[in-house]
């Protein structure tokens, strides 16, 4: 009986000496902060599964990696588990946090960047028009047009320019695409509304429609890939809207704007951007 009694005073002095688990546990990253995202493109969220994120405790140890969550403000076009698409550039954060078994809880941020391939060619630019086009016969050997060609926000790899033909406040897009020696700028089908407005009443007077298309008569592509020097080569038609009965072309991507349309003009323009 007293050894009973004394054993059970010793599980009391023991259980009183042992101490509270107030220590919070720790995450670490194994990917640099800020990481980055291609736009468009699959980015895998840093996780303990594939082994990007740590999380340490100093009871539960590792174990605690099962206690582990994340959440992100990063806009994205697909998810499929851990892997994201992300939609568009900018600055976003992954913020995790994890909890031991005494509740004692850890936060930490992961800045994310997401950005376009071509953000490096996005400067300014020098252009000068080279043929003589009907559309915009104003735009002919112009040598003091300065422009930044920007990087799209949502598809990587996309430039929009923004001189189409010398059109106030149009621009075009092209997207780049590795070639033998050199970057290729490949021209999508693309249709770009304007509406005129008069000057005094600021009424809409008219609208036209600028379709552009790749050109059969010589491609684009960076003429010079250490200067940043590019040549930009389009077909551009031009339409004035009308109604179906003698309609010379029907919109595709824009019919808020209109459904048919009568062709007015078309051009080959040919532009070079040269950077500053």
């Amino acid at each position: 009986m007293k050894k009973l009694i004394y054993l059970l005073f010793i599980v009391v002095i023991i259980s009183g000496c042992k101490q509270e688990d107030t220590g919070a546990p720790q995450i670490y990253f194994k990917v640099s902060n800020p990481d980055s995202a291609i736009v468009g493109e699959q980015y895998e969220i840093p996780t303990p599964q594939n082994n990007k994120v740590v999380a340490d405790d100093n009871v539960d140890g590792r174990a605690v990696e099962d206690n582990l969550k994340y959440e992100h403000n990063i806009p994205v076009s697909n998810v499929a588990g851990d892997i994201v698409f992300p939609s568009t550039i900018g600055n976003y954060y992954i913020l995790y946090t994890v909890e031991d078994n005494a509740g004692n809880k850890t936060s930490k941020k992961l800045n994310v960047v997401v950005y376009n391939e071509a953000y490096i060619y996005s400067t300014m630019y020098r252009v000068v028009k080279s043929s003589n086009e009907s559309i915009s016969p104003d735009y002919n050997e112009y040598d003091n047009v300065f422009v930044r060609l920007e990087q799209d926000e949502h598809v990587n790899m996309r430039l929009i320019f923004p001189k189409l033909s010398n059109i106030e406040g149009l621009s075009v897009y092209g997207d780049l695409l590795p070639g033998d020696t050199t970057l290729i700028v490949d021209i999508p089908s693309q249709e770009v509304p304007i509406i005129v407005y008069n000057d005094s009443t600021n009424a809409p007077v008219d609208t036209f429609l600028y379709v552009v298309r790749n050109t059969t008569a010589g491609s684009s592509y960076f003429i010079d890939m250490v200067n940043y020097k590019i040549r930009l080569r389009y077909d551009i038609n031009k339409y004035k809207i009308t109604n179906q009965n003698n309609a010379d072309y029907t919109t595709q991507s824009v019919p808020e704007f209109g459904i048919y349309w009568d062709e007015v003009n078309s051009d080959v323009c040919t532009e070079i951007y040269t950077k500053m």
